[in-house]
């Protein structure tokens, strides 16, 4: 009974653990490949109606509107493009639909750079507007704390599974895996409130500056959606960790370890009679051979009864 009030209590931990693990794994192969996995990215850049005449545009942003002409005239500039943790895609708007052409090549501690992406030659990036500027500087320089909170909160659910296991038979296994739990949230709430903070820098940064392009951004919201879930599930599971240290240890109360349940303790019922040695007269012995036998009077002695004088 012991043993499987145990197994019921750290069930639900561990199922909350499984759901931030497959939360953390789509989070990390958003935008890594097309297909399915299509909506998953932290941000998009739309440049679906992007114009590079320079009517109507301020003289500093010449050199930029040069660049991003030979950059659309080379091919360079897509429809779209997609950011996720390792890489991003591009592709073209078809018929009402995003469509994906292709991913780059994985890469760790990535950040998109338009200046590099869309083979802005000649345009040096310190005249970008500098709206964008401060948030392309602010996102290159977090982007690799990004992706290793994300690895961190990775390998930690992993482990807390795995010690998650001997969790069933001890509370000193619930400890280690609330300690690993404990360690997969802190980086999965740091990771998430980064994305979310330097993704929005970055959105507001193209919004603002490429403006006069007409080029856009906008958050993920299937991404976000899928970090946050893992935050929420990550910090549940701990909170049902912590508490399987303090509950539920699985011992049977029949175990060695509780021999005083095994014990019938036979306790004498309260103001009863018992029969007691006497002072005044002798031990009760068979008598020996030709003397007289006791009678019941003298055998029932009574403490609290006074000595018969003759």
């Amino acid at each position: 009974m012991g043993k499987a009030a145990r197994v019921a209590c750290i069930f639900t931990p561990y199922l909350l653990s499984v759901a931030s693990l497959v939360c953390i794994i789509l989070v990390g192969l958003g935008s890594t490949k097309k297909g399915a996995l299509d909506g998953l990215f932290f941000a998009r850049l739309d440049l679906r109606d992007i114009t590079t005449d320079s009517f109507g545009k301020a003289q500093e942003l010449y050199p930029l509107t040069k660049g991003l002409q030979q950059a659309d005239a080379a091919g360079n500039v897509h429809d779209y493009y997609t950011i996720g943790l390792w890489n991003y895609c591009y592709g073209d708007y078809l018929n009402g639909n995003y469509r994906t052409t292709e991913c780059t090549a994985r890469k760790t501690k990535f950040w998109f750079n338009p200046v590099e992406v869309w083979d802005l030659d000649g345009t040096d990036d310190n005249l970008l507007p500098s709206s964008l500027k401060k948030g392309l500087d602010s996102y290159s320089k977090a982007a690799g704390w990004l992706f290793i909170a994300y690895v961190v909160a990775f390998c930690a659910t992993v482990a807390e599974l795995v010690i998650g296991i001997s969790a069933i038979f001890s509370r000193w296994g619930s400890l280690a895996t609330t300690i690993c739990s404990g360690v997969s949230s802190l980086f999965i709430v740091a990771a998430t409130a980064s994305a979310t903070a330097l993704y929005g820098v970055l959105i507001a940064g193209v919004n603002t500056g490429l403006k006069p392009y007409n080029i856009k951004a906008a958050y993920g919201r299937n991404m976000l959606i899928t970090t946050w879930l893992a935050t929420v599930f990550s910090l549940a599971a701990s909170l049902f960790w912590l508490f399987s240290v303090c509950c539920c240890s699985g011992r049977s109360p029949y175990s060695h370890d509780n021999k005083k349940n095994k014990r019938v303790v036979v306790e004498k019922t309260p103001y009863t009679y018992e029969r007691v040695g006497s002072p005044y007269r002798g031990s009760a012995t068979t008598p020996a051979h030709g003397a007289a036998a006791p009678t019941t009077r003298d055998m029932a002695y009574e403490p609290f009864r006074h000595e018969q004088h003759a």
